[in-house]
């Protein structure tokens, strides 16, 4: 392991609340399990990491979601000089008479005039848009469909598309905010002004930062025990920087801000089953909710008690805040605040495991 992470691996808990996605017990595991994708990532994904103190603290998608994400320019380099030499050599490429519905499976796929990467952009669609397929061709070893989609024509990769999903699935439009620069432990109130604004409130995540309770208490450790605010009375720490230590808050604060601007309109889910959540997507209302950070279950080596003016508390500093958006039979569907991703997808099951492991925590309106 690099000197510098091992060196600062004891304060790496205390600095970073929900936008660390590394707890000080999984460090070690998780530089060992991700040294190869690191640097590429590192690189790549400067929106899914936090930078404090020489420290890059990293919250890389699941093997599943990375795989299942890859964009249509990044295919191999043998596939892209293949399709280069298809610029010189296969110009009259073959179609054929083809029907089919897809929709995009990454996170922006690009229609192009014809069937290859050489062709240029006509334009470049978000997560989960249906396409109509009308004719195929095989170029290089790959499928390209010709489709229409909102008025215009054009071909896309099969690399970047899936057959439309036949079970039913609910998805609602509702506002992206990201909580960087300003508050890179603010996932919760970033969330909760998604929430409102879908609900027709303005208002912005640095209005919902300051207005939020917090709790004061400072950060201590004595005699092996942590003594720390309790994230149900108030926002634990400093949401502004990484230089303080920090944690964030859950549902009781945020349902009491929500109501300044809605009233009774809030609806506090907490605790009830996630069949509550469903109803309420299902309704057109996205959900506020907590999870762990990778969203499943996570084993107790990631989580510590704290000592607080009001009791003890059981947290993971692996927390983290989403909007809600949707699901289907295999996933869920969230508006990420930290990975500034609008309708990032999740399996189904594991959400609903990290969430459950949180507290059950959510909030939504009527």
């Amino acid at each position: 392991m690099n000197q510098k992470f091992a060196l600062l691996i004891p304060v790496i808990s205390i600095l970073i609340g929900c936008s660390a996605k590394v707890a000080e017990e999984g460090m070690n595991s998780f530089f060992l399990e991700n040294k190869g994708q690191l640097q590429e990532s590192f690189l790549q994904q400067r929106k899914h990491h936090i930078v404090s103190k020489g420290i890059i603290t990293h919250s890389l998608p699941s093997s599943t979601e990375h795989n299942n994400r890859i964009a249509e320019d990044n295919v191999s380099h043998s596939e892209r000089s293949n399709d280069t030499n298809e610029e010189d050599n296969n110009k009259n490429y073959v179609t054929e008479p083809y029907e089919g519905t897809y929709e995009v499976k990454v996170d922006s796929g690009n229609v192009r005039t014809g069937p290859g990467l050489h062709y240029d952009i006509v334009t470049t669609l978000p997560f989960l848009t249906p396409l109509d397929a009308f004719e195929k061709a095989i170029v290089q070893g790959i499928t390209w469909y010709h489709v229409r989609v909102s008025g215009q024509q054009g071909w896309v990769s099969s690399v970047i598309v899936q057959e439309l999903s036949s079970s039913s699935r609910v998805l609602i439009d509702a506002p992206l905010i990201s909580q960087l620069p300003e508050l890179p432990r603010g996932c919760e109130v970033t969330t909760l002004a998604m929430l409102l604004v879908h609900a027709g409130v303005t208002v912005d995540k640095m209005t919902l930062a300051e207005e939020v309770t917090k709790d004061p208490t400072p950060y201590e450790r004595q005699d092996g025990k942590v003594y720390f605010g309790n994230p149900h009375d108030g926002f634990v720490g400093n949401m502004y920087t990484l230089d303080e230590p920090g944690f964030g808050v859950f549902n009781e604060p945020i349902e009491e801000l929500a109501r300044k601007y809605l009233q009774d309109r809030i609806i506090n889910l907490s605790g009830e089953s996630f069949d509550k959540v469903l109803q309420q997507l299902d309704a057109g209302k996205p959900v506020w909710v907590i999870n762990t950070s990778e969203f499943r279950y996570l084993p107790d080596s990631y989580w510590q008690t704290w000592e607080t003016p009001t009791g003890k508390v059981k947290i993971t500093y692996q927390e983290h805040s989403v909007l809600v958006t949707g699901y289907d039979d295999d996933y869920i569907y969230f508006n990420d605040p930290l990975f500034a991703q609008k309708n990032r997808a999740m399996p189904k099951e594991s959400f609903i495991a990290g969430w459950k492991q949180y507290g059950s925590q959510a909030i939504s309106y009527h």
